[in-house]
């Protein structure tokens, strides 16, 4: 998996994007036990900052929950609230693909469909999406540790890490990137000093779990 030594780095902060890690591993038809993944985090001499990322759903007391637990096995946690916003379901239809998909189907049937969701709205009933992006979040606490680390470790494949991993590189950092292959976007590899594959983490004892065999 991390490599036991990196050439002329001896100081590495963490950063985990845990919505990365959790559709990585639900991909996988797997759980993850992120204490296992903590204990083997601290077991490498040249990592010395541990730091998970994570939306906090006000409507779920689970969510709470779970951050307290991180925080006991030892990560530093950022958070903030999960936003809800209401899906306009007459603008969704009406454009782009969703109106080309539309326009095959019988006018009847469309014009239903708006007017019982128009019923239910009514009624309280409508779709939500919930949104909350940490990327900004990682990227300044990254450009902003330049000073304390020569290495980073970034859980995460999304290609919006691609200017700061870049910019990390410039200024003679190392960066490693792990994440699943189909979420790894293709500037992020590029920019990337190395790129370690998430699926390699199977082989790490109990991280990686059935949740049917909990």
């Amino acid at each position: 998996m991390l490599p036991k030594q990196i050439p002329k780095v001896k100081k590495v902060s963490v950063l985990i994007d845990y919505a990365n890690i959790l559709s990585s591993a639900l991909s996988m038809k797997k759980h993850t036990n992120m204490e296992i993944l903590y204990e083997y985090l601290v077991s490498i001499p040249y990592i010395k900052k541990i730091t998970i990322y994570y939306g906090t759903n006000p409507r779920n007391p689970k969510s709470a929950n779970f951050i307290k637990s991180l925080e006991k096995i030892g990560y530093e946690v950022v958070t903030k609230n999960v936003k809800f916003i209401k899906i306009n379901i007459h603008e969704l239809v009406r454009t782009g693909q969703n109106k080309d998909l539309l326009d095959r189907l019988d006018k009847k049937v469309v014009n239903y469909f708006l007017k019982e969701v128009d019923k239910l709205g009514k009624h309280g009933y409508f779709l939500e999406q919930p949104k909350c992006n940490l990327d900004i979040e990682i990227a300044l606490d990254m450009f902003q540790s330049f000073s304390l680390f020569d290495g980073f470790i970034l859980f995460s494949g999304d290609g919006d890490f691609s200017s700061i991993t870049k910019l990390a590189r410039a200024s003679g950092k190392h960066v490693t990137v792990v994440a699943l292959r189909k979420f790894l976007a293709g500037e992020l590899f590029q920019s990337a000093n190395c790129y370690i594959n998430f699926m390699l983490f199977k082989n790490l004892k109990g991280f990686l779990y059935n949740p049917s065999k909990k």
